[in-house]
C-alpha cells in the first residue's frame, strides 16, 4: 500500500510543478499577513489534491 502512495505521489508532483508555483504564491501573498498566506496555501493544497485525486481516480 505504501508503494501505490508514493507512486501517486511522486506522479502527481511533476503536475502540480512546485518549482514554477512557489514563486507565483509568494508574489501574490507579498504585503499581506503571515497568517493569511498560510492559510491560502492550505486552502489551495486542499484543492489541488482533491482535483488531482478525483481525476487520478475518475480517470482509471
Amino acid at each position: 500500500m505504501l508503494e501505490i502512495v508514493l507512486l501517486t505521489v511522486f506522479a502527481l508532483l511533476p503536475i502540480s510543478n512546485p518549482f514554477s508555483t512557489i514563486p507565483l504564491y509568494l508574489s501574490l501573498t507579498a504585503g499581506h499577513p503571515k497568517k493569511w498566506a498560510q492559510k491560502q496555501a492550505l486552502k489551495a493544497a486542499i484543492y489541488m489534491a482533491g482535483i488531482l485525486l478525483v481525476f487520478l481516480w475518475g480517470g482509471a
